[in-house]
C-alpha cells in the first residue's frame, strides 16, 4: 500500500475537478530486484530532470573527483586538532575534513543561532587547508529550535511547517534531547536565513563550502501554512523549494571551487549537491543490496556506507563498512579521528589507508562508471558475526564497467588472515590479510 498526502493545487479552482498527476505502474520481474531495477528503473530515471545529468556536466570541482577519502572531526579543541594532523601524517595529502560541534550552542540545539564560531574553529580550517586538505563545516537545512533567539527575533513560527490543524511538525533527538521546529523550503525567511550562512561560513571562516544536512534525508513533510506561497497540504514543493534553494546558492553565493553537499540520497536531489552522504541505511536484522549504485553510480557522487562507530573502531564493523563502501565506489572514511587514531586502532587505519591507495587508482573507474553487480567470492570465505550487521563473508565482490567500455572486477578481503577465494570465473585468488585487488577483465 502507498499513501501520499495530495496537494490542494491537484484540484483546477474553477471546475472542482481533481487530477493525480502522475501515473501509477506495477510490475512484477520474477528474475528479481536487480533485474528489475536494471531493465526497468534505470532506463526511467535518465528521462527524470534528477537523473539526465552526467557528472561532466554539473561543474564538480576537481578537487572532490579526486577525493578518496573524508575524516568527521567533533569539537574544537587541541585534542580534535591534533587527530586531525595526526590523521593526515598517517594518510597524507587531500582528505576531507567534515566538521562538526564548531558553533556557538551544543550540536542539534539552538538551530540555526550557528554563530559566533568557536574561537579557534578559524585558525583550524586554515591550519587543515595549509596541509592541503579541505574543511566542509555541519549546518541543518531542516530545523528551527524555537528556543533559539532567532526564532523569537524573525518570527520563526510564520516559517514553520503547519500540520492540518495549525499545529506545528516537531522532533526530539538523542544528541540533545530539545524539541526543534521543521520548517517549511518555500519559506521566503528560510532562504534568507540558509543563503546568509552560507556566505557567513564561506566569507568569514574562509571554508571549501557547506554541508546542509537533513535536506536529501528526512521526508516531506505536507504543509497546511497560509503564507508559504505553495497549494495546501502535499504535492512537489517540498522539492522546488529546495530546488530553488540550492539553486540560488550555486547560481549566487557558492565561492569558486566551492562544494555544498547533503546526507543521505533521496534521489531527486542528485543533481542539486557536489556529493550526497549516504550513512542511514538500516542494517539491523536485513541485508543491504546495492540498489542505489546499480541505478546511478555514473551519475553521483557519494561518501560513506553507514554510520562509522562512536566509541570504538576495532570491532570489525568499521572494516566491513569500509569493505563495502569501496566496492560501492563511495568516498571512504568518515570517521571521527580521534577513534581512528587511537594506537589499538592501528590495524583499522592501516587497513583503510590500503583502501584509500588503491582507490586512488580507481577513478577511471569509480567517476561516470557503473557498478553492475555484487558478488560473493568462493572457496575459503568464512562468515563472521559482525557487530549490528550480522553474519557476513569476509571477503567481497563488485563488478564495474567504465564510461570506455572497460569492466573489471574488485576483490577485497577484510579479514586479518589471507584467504583463497574462487572468482565467478572459477578461477582462484590468493588475497592477502586486509587488502583490495582490482582485476581486468
Amino acid at each position: 500500500m502507498t499513501e501520499v498526502v495530495t496537494s490542494e493545487g491537484w484540484t483546477d479552482a474553477t471546475t472542482g475537478r481533481f487530477d493525480l498527476p502522475w501515473t501509477t505502474v506495477v510490475g512484477y520481474n520474477p528474475d528479481g530486484w536487480q533485474a528489475a531495477a536494471l531493465q526497468w528503473y534505470r532506463p526511467f530515471t535518465f528521462t527524470c530532470e534528477w537523473g539526465n545529468k552526467s557528472l561532466q556536466s554539473r561543474n564538480i570541482p576537481q578537487w572532490l573527483l579526486d577525493k578518496d577519502l573524508w575524516i568527521r572531526s567533533k569539537g574544537v579543541t587541541d585534542t580534535v586538532m591534533a587527530a586531525i594532523n595526526k590523521t593526515i601524517d598517517f594518510f597524507g595529502e587531500g582528505i576531507g575534513v567534515h566538521t562538526y560541534y564548531w558553533h556557538n550552542y551544543p550540536y542539534d540545539t539552538h538551530y540555526p543561532d550557528y554563530f559566533p564560531a568557536k574561537p579557534e574553529f578559524e585558525g583550524m580550517i586554515s591550519t587543515i587547508q595549509k596541509r592541503k586538505c579541505h574543511a566542509v563545516p555541519y549546518i541543518n537545512g531542516r530545523l528551527w529550535d524555537p528556543a533559539a533567539d532567532s526564532y523569537t527575533a524573525l518570527n520563526g513560527a510564520s516559517a514553520s511547517c503547519r500540520k492540518a490543524d495549525g499545529t506545528l511538525y516537531t522532533e526530539i533527538y538523542p544528541t540533545s534531547k530539545v524539541l526543534n521546529t521543521v520548517t517549511c523550503p518555500a519559506s521566503s525567511l528560510w532562504h534568507e536565513i540558509i543563503i546568509g550562512l552560507a556566505d557567513k561560513i564561506q566569507n568569514e571562516l574562509h571554508t571549501n563550502g557547506v554541508y546542509i544536512d537533513q535536506i536529501a534525508a528526512a521526508a516531506p513533510q505536507p504543509c497546511f501554512a497560509k503564507n508559504h506561497g505553495h497549494a495546501a497540504g502535499g504535492g512537489d514543493f517540498w522539492y522546488k523549494s529546495y530546488k530553488a534553494l540550492i539553486d540560488s546558492i550555486r547560481g549566487n553565493h557558492l565561492r569558486k571551487d566551492n562544494i555544498v553537499f547533503s546526507e543521505e540520497n533521496s534521489e531527486c536531489y542528485i543533481p542539486l549537491f557536489d556529493m550526497l552522504l549516504t550513512v542511514n541505511t538500516p542494517h539491523a536484522n536485513c541485508r543491504i543490496v546495492p540498489l542505489f549504485p546499480t541505478v546511478y553510480s555514473d551519475r553521483v557522487i557519494t561518501c560513506a556506507y553507514t554510520y562509522t562507530p562512536t566509541a570504538d573502531v576495532t570491532k570489525g564493523e568499521f572494516r566491513y563498512q569500509n569493505m563495502q563502501c569501496f566496492l560501492y565506489g563511495s568516498q571512504l572514511g568518515w570517521v571521527d579521528p580521534t577513534l581512528l587514531m587511537r594506537d589499538e586502532a592501528k590495524t583499522e587505519a592501516t587497513f583503510l589507508r590500503t583502501l584509500m591507495e588503491l582507490r586512488k587508482k580507481q577513478h577511471d573507474i569509480f567517476i561516470e562508471g557503473r557498478y553492475i553487480r555484487e558478488f560473493v567470492p568462493g572457496g575459503d570465505n568464512p562468515q563472521i558475526d559482525v557487530p549490528t550487521f550480522g553474519k557476513n563473508h569476509v571477503v567481497m565482490g563488485s563488478e564495474w564497467q567504465s564510461k570506455d567500455g572497460q569492466r573489471v572486477w574488485y576483490v577485497v578481503n577484510m579479514d586479518t588472515q589471507a584467504h583463497e577465494v574462487i572468482l565467478p570465473s572459477g578461477k582462484s585468488l590468493k588475497m592477502k590479510p586486509l587488502s583490495g585487488k582490482r582485476i581486468n577483465l
